[in-house]
């Protein structure tokens, strides 16, 4: 009754619009505006009469009014020329980018209502509060060209160049320069190849290296930002500082190379794609540490670390059976992936000393090891320098091998007659947590849990448990030592590969003559299914798309059960009048 009695209203209205122009001065020669604006603004209002709430504690009746804004523009004019020579094409292009974004909230609310008719507006409020009001800009502006140079379709140049202007930095340092160039040899296209090898039809080698820019920060960090006090003193307003200002922050540079090669065999019935990249990332942007004493821990800025990403991606299309009947097409790819921390000065120092060791890579776990469960008391132990049997964080932690991970896919496609047969699978090889309750959830609160606790120490003598023993007595040995260590060491640590039939679906399209005898234009059965089988070491180890609402994904807790994605099969017709 409550509830009904504290009406809540949300108005959206949504503009969206485009433009865009294109003129040819001169053959070759193309002038191109593009534009774009969206203006979204949600209205809302909530009304809560004194008579709605506990009358114990002396209520006021008050409303609550908030509009947002969100308002968005791009222009992006471009200039364009053309121009064949012989056997060669060269093309120009010259253009900018200018874009806009502001987002604006307003929030008030209203007290000491004469009258709960009067809830719908401010005009019959005693006292009237502002609360977390916003305005945040962003400006974007580039200016950019682009060359491309082509010869007798067997060699490509390209170079693009491009400076780029983010609000999100001071006034020192809000432009960054960045640029890339490429090439390919197209080598099929020569005569040595179509004359002793007819049976390739493409052969392509490209490589390509550049520099990208980052501004995915938020807004005004060069500044100090204050707020508004949730809850005034005394009803008077005032001020406080949310952020330590950098005016030195600026744009974070990737450096990207990539070599890639591709092959088509048999008229293109079998395509190879073969790529190697190697991403360096420099002038993080991230976060610094600070003495406490400044009223903040850190603060954002650019730090002096250098991430290395690298990896191979193969990709092959093959078309095996081609009939009249009876088709089969075949898609594969893999890619084997690298990540490490090149460097990093002065990293002891930093905020990140606990947390990155350089050589390893930055998304490293370190955990206590392991050494099994005591079968005479159920708790579990671990190795420590001391000998203490009690790990220490600093010390004692080790850095959980990763092995050498890998993932991909497979597809394939079957078609007989009017039958249609397709399936993918998906396969990701790695070292990782092979449980998915594996923190400590035993024992201390009503939830649903996995079957694996089932398997743990109950009484003295037993031996190769996979969980220690479940106690409800905080302070307890068992208690403590699964609480603040298990859950924290390699106990589940270790091959986490798995393999996927992710889905299948099959299909049977009847015929012209059948179906016109039924009176319809079209008629199709078919089965599709998802997330049908997986498969994996470890049978306690939760699929890998298992989610848990409000904690980490793939964990399993006490408070948020793990919610696995759903087995699904449909049986469905499609048919046309």
């Amino acid at each position: 009754m409550s509830n009904l009695q504290q009406p809540y209203s949300a108005i959206t209205t949504n503009l969206m619009g485009n433009f865009s122009i294109h003129y040819t001065v001169l053959p070759g020669l193309d002038l191109k505006l593009s534009s774009g604006y969206t203006n979204v603004l949600l209205d809302t209002k909530a009304a809560v009469p004194a008579t709605a709430l506990n009358p114990s504690s002396n209520p006021v009746s008050s409303a609550y009014f908030s509009t947002n804004k969100a308002q968005n523009w791009i222009v992006e004019p471009t200039v364009s020329y053309n121009l064949k020579m012989g056997e060669g094409r060269m093309s120009l292009l010259a253009g900018g980018t200018f874009q806009q974004n502001i987002s604006q909230t307003t929030s008030t609310k209203g007290t000491n209502y004469s009258s709960d008719q009067l809830l719908g507006s401010l005009v019959g409020a005693g006292l009237i509060t502002s609360y977390f009001p916003n305005y945040a800009q962003y400006n974007f502006s580039s200016v950019y060209g682009r060359f491309n140079y082509s010869w007798a379709n067997k060699y490509v140049l390209n170079a693009t160049f491009r400076r780029d202007g983010s609000s999100r930095f001071g006034a020192n340092n809000r432009w960054g320069n960045f640029w890339a160039v490429g090439g390919a040899w197209v080598f099929s296209e020569e005569s040595f190849v179509k004359n002793n090898l007819s049976w390739m039809s493409l052969g392509k080698l490209r490589g390509s290296y550049g520099l990208t820019g980052n501004d995915q920060i938020p807004d005004y960090l060069y500044l100090s930002l204050y707020s508004v006090l949730r809850n005034p003193y005394l009803n008077q307003a005032g001020l406080y500082q949310v952020s330590t200002p950098n005016p030195d922050i600026q744009w974070e540079t990737d450096r990207k190379l990539e070599f890639g090669l591709e092959l088509g065999f048999l008229k293109d019935r079998i395509m190879l794609t073969a790529n190697y990249y190697r991403n360096r990332s420099g002038n993080q942007l991230s976060y610094m540490s600070l003495p406490t004493q400044t009223g903040f821990n850190a603060y954002q800025a650019n730090i002096p670390a250098v991430i290395q990403n690298t990896g191979v991606e193969l990709a092959i299309e093959s078309k095996n059976i081609v009939h009249r009947d009876f088709q089969w097409t075949t898609s594969f790819n893999i890619t084997l992936p690298s990540n490490r921390l090149i460097s990093y000065p002065n990293l002891a120092q930093s905020f990140y000393a606990s947390t990155y060791i350089v050589g390893q890579p930055v998304n490293l776990t370190r955990l206590y090891h392991y050494t099994g469960i005591n079968p005479q008391t159920g708790a579990p132990t671990f190795a420590t320098k001391s000998g203490s049997g009690v790990p220490d964080y600093n010390t004692d932690r080790i850095v959980a091998p990763v092995g050498t991970p890998y993932f991909g896919g497979m597809s394939n496609d079957f078609t007989y007659k009017r039958w249609t047969l397709g399936f993918f699978i998906q396969w990701y090889h790695q070292k990782g947590y092979t449980n998915g309750s594996y923190n400590s959830a035993i024992g201390s609160s009503m939830a649903n849990l996995n079957i694996s606790v089932l398997n743990r120490w109950q009484q003295a003598g037993d031996a190769n448990k996979l969980f220690p023993g479940a106690s409800a007595t905080p302070g307890a040995p068992i208690y403590n030592a699964y609480s603040y260590y298990y859950g924290s060491s390699d106990a589940f640590w270790g091959d986490a590969s798995w393999l996927k039939l992710s889905n299948a679906s099959l299909a049977y399209s009847f015929g012209e003559k059948s179906v016109k005898r039924m009176g319809l234009g079209m008629l199709r059965f078919y089965v599709q299914g998802q997330n049908l089988l997986l498969l994996n070491k470890n049978k306690y180890q939760l699929d890998p798309t298992t989610t848990v609402p409000g904690g980490p994904s793939g964990l399993g807790n006490g408070r948020y059960p793990a919610v696995p994605p759903l087995r699904t099969i449909v049986v469905g017709l499609n048919l046309s009048f």
